[in-house]
């Protein structure tokens, strides 16, 4: 390649540059729900298991740590001494 002053090479350089972060940006936005997604299926999957419930994914997407907490305060049993 070959360029004929500075101000090409430095365009050159500049739309490689944007072409690369676009890349990255882009690759970054297609990741990041298919993460979330997964996560949120097996966080469904083990709470079901383990609480013995059925919550659907919507709700454990949204309150997934809270769903946790009920389970817990569920499960626990009380002695007397």
């Amino acid at each position: 390649m070959k360029f004929n002053n500075r101000f090409d090479f430095q365009d050159f350089l500049f739309n490689s540059f944007f072409v690369f972060m676009m890349l990255v940006v882009g690759s970054v936005f297609i990741s990041v729900p298919f993460q979330v997604f997964y996560s949120t299926l097996a966080t469904q999957k083990a709470i079901n298991k383990q609480c013995k419930t059925d919550y659907t994914f919507k709700e454990v997407l949204f309150a997934s740590e809270d769903l946790l907490k009920l389970c817990q305060t569920k499960q626990q049993t009380i002695t007397i001494k």
